[in-house]
């Protein structure tokens, strides 16, 4: 069973925000480290960073698809769990399940 069944609303709306934080800290770093480079005299010169950026886009865009997935996953979780509580609450207070006395 999942922790995030008995979490309250705003835990889950502070996942998403974190998630959100997470997603544009990414992209900053992998933006960060894109290689510069000019042309000169016919032959290219890099000037500093780590890798390309066609590489950083990749790397953004598959990590904006694992996030979406584990909060995709995270919000179902809750979303079930609440379901769950309210038709035991249901249940617990249906009208043949009443003590008489």
């Amino acid at each position: 069973m999942s922790v995030t069944r008995h979490w309250a609303g705003w835990r889950l709306a502070l996942a998403w925000l974190g998630a959100l934080g997470g997603m544009a800290l990414l992209r900053w770093v992998l933006a960060a480290g894109v290689y510069r480079s000019t042309l000169e005299g016919g032959r290219v010169v890099y000037h500093g960073g780590a890798w390309p950026r066609s590489f950083a886009t990749l790397m953004t865009g598959l990590g904006i698809v694992i996030a979406v997935a584990v909060m995709g996953w995270v919000t179902w979780s809750w979303f079930d769990g609440r379901r769950d509580r309210s038709a035991r609450r249901h249940s617990e207070t249906a009208g043949h399940r009443r003590v008489i006395m």
